[in-house]
């Protein structure tokens, strides 16, 4: 009888982790068809500075928590400048409405010139990030973390996943990264190399470029770029200070995996009937893709409403992945207005796209 129980036992084991197997074969076929979706998280400096509109930062995650199965969001990544002056009562206003998304999405930031020092008018690269976001605050994110470049801070980090049978490597670095840490990033690129990797760093592509171009192809920030890294005296740049151009060319062409590149930092212009450049109080947004040798299409993205009413009135930006039709598809939508009922989805060709996937 003992033996007729254990053998029943064991049969039930079997048809369960058989059933287990079977479950998890057809769960990634299913992925591999379903569209899946990152939401990108612009400046939220003017929402933490001003506790007026504090609130609109969480409208943003909150919504974000509540539609991740309806949009299928696995991330969420923050592109820079976080607070306005790097001061504790905006770190606590950025942690309140970033910590809405713990155990519910992970969630990847990286700092803007705001972030360090005194709102990035000083020289230094001092930041309370660290202080305020810690990898165990979720434990969604700390499932996802592989490596940092100093042990305890998150400024420059990476984290793998994996989403419709690919591997990705989420990479993000410091504003204005030094020489040794777009070294540690090489590295850690050539590492990973069966992985498609997604960068975001606050300074990349601008649109001020974008206007003068001919074609309306934004440039990555050279030298001469206002706005750029190296016109920020960062302890008079001491370790190397690196723009949009220098990440290019010291890191993305030597690796074929990047495919995806998001930044935010720079403004909105225009150029008037004279010929002159003004800026708006506008959403910003550009896009540019290259074809590497050797390698994929690495898609580059800005995107920032810093400047419109109310700090950015919730603008954030989707980008959903069709794995099958090789194609990401990009809006930028409003949970704030939409709460308000107003009309929040743009349909202007900068603010609603879709790029191709190798």
């Amino acid at each position: 009888m003992k033996k007729n129980l254990r053998i029943i036992i064991i049969l039930c084991s079997l048809s369960l982790t058989f059933a287990k197997y079977l479950y998890a074969v057809n769960n990634e076929k299913q992925n591999k068809k379903e569209p899946w979706s990152i939401v990108l998280i612009p400046d939220t400096q003017a929402y933490v500075y001003n506790s007026k509109n504090a609130i609109i930062f969480t409208e943003i995650t909150k919504w974000i928590s509540t539609n991740k199965k309806k949009e299928n969001i696995k991330l969420v990544l923050h592109l820079g400048d976080i607070t306005y002056y790097n001061s504790p009562k905006e770190w606590n206003n950025a942690q309140k409405s970033m910590f809405v998304l713990n155990n519910e999405l992970p969630y990847i930031m990286c700092i803007g010139n705001h972030d360090i020092g005194n709102g990035g008018k000083s020289q230094t690269r001092t930041t309370l990030f660290n202080e305020y976001f810690k990898i165990t605050n979720n434990k969604l994110n700390e499932k996802l973390l592989v490596e940092t470049y100093e042990k305890g801070k998150l400024e420059n980090a990476c984290f793998t996943f994996s989403q419709a049978g690919k591997k990705y490597l989420l990479l993000t670095l410091e504003f204005a990264p030094r020489d040794k840490v777009i070294d540690w990033a090489d590295k850690m690129a050539k590492q990973y190399s069966n992985h498609e990797i997604i960068l975001i760093t606050h300074e990349f592509i601008d649109e001020h470029s974008q206007v003068l171009s001919k074609n309306k192809i934004p440039l990555r920030s050279s030298d001469n770029t206002p706005g750029n890294a190296k016109r920020y005296n960062l302890n008079n740049h001491k370790g190397g200070v690196n723009n949009g151009n220098n990440i290019w060319n010291k890191l993305i062409l030597k690796n074929k995996n990047f495919i995806l590149i998001a930044n935010g930092h720079y403004m909105s212009w225009e150029k008037t009937a004279g010929g002159e450049l003004k800026k708006l109080p506008y959403i910003a947004s550009a896009h540019r893709s290259d074809k590497i040798s050797g390698g994929k299409t690495v898609h580059q993205l800005l995107f920032n409403a810093q400047w419109i009413p109310n700090g950015g009135d919730g603008w954030v930006q989707i980008l959903t992945f069709y794995p099958k039709q090789k194609k990401i598809k990009v809006r930028t939508f409003s949970p704030y207005l939409q709460k308000k009922e107003v009309k929040c989805e743009l349909d202007e060709k900068d603010f609603k796209f879709e790029l191709k996937m190798d």
